[in-house]
């Protein structure tokens, strides 16, 4: 596929009802695609459900804990990337989990790699560790994760299960200060 013409930018309050968007057509995909390396609800959330996730995940950005970037085609968000801070414990402060996702019309163009790299970049400041979690049947993914600089850590077989089949569930991680 050929890349598509995109900007990365970091999340803002206008992208809400996009973002939701994405997320449902998520929901939808997951019907031809069970396998979808995202992880879901039990139940499909409300749009009051939504609209209260994306209010606390931009709180979080604002306070400093997230950093969220979106890729935005034509002035519609098509995907996020975010980096959570794992401030409960101030043992693991430094530790941030990531988490990707991409409409599936836009998949394969570069968009996940520029989303990895401009959240990876605005992390440095902030985190010195990120961690992430990848479906074992999601090569693509995991591929995409290596090229960008994480390593795998550690698979838990069977660590994931969905429509009755059993998954393995590998971890990775980028150290930032390498």
């Amino acid at each position: 596929m050929e890349k598509a013409k995109f900007i990365v930018r970091p999340v803002s309050r206008r992208d809400r009802d996009d973002l939701v968007g994405c997320y449902y057509s998520y929901w939808e995909e997951r019907k031809q695609n069970p396998l979808l390396g995202l992880g879901f609800l039990a139940k499909k959330p409300t749009l009051k459900e939504e609209r209260e996730w994306f209010k606390n995940m931009y709180g979080s950005v604002r306070r400093g804990d997230t950093i969220a970037s979106v890729a935005e085609v034509d002035g519609k968000v098509v995907g996020l990337c975010d980096v959570k801070g794992q401030r409960r414990l101030a043992d693991t402060a430094h530790v941030a989990v990531l988490g990707i996702a991409i409409r599936k019309e836009y998949r394969a163009m570069g968009i996940g790699s520029g989303l990895l790299k401009d959240v990876i970049k605005r992390s440095g400041k902030r985190f010195d560790i990120i961690t992430l979690s990848v479906f074992g049947t999601n090569k693509k993914a995991e591929e995409l994760y290596r090229k960008v600089g994480f390593r795998r850590y550690g698979v838990l077989p069977k660590g994931l299960r969905r429509n009755g089949r059993e998954i393995p569930h590998v971890y990775m991680y980028l150290d930032l200060r390498d």
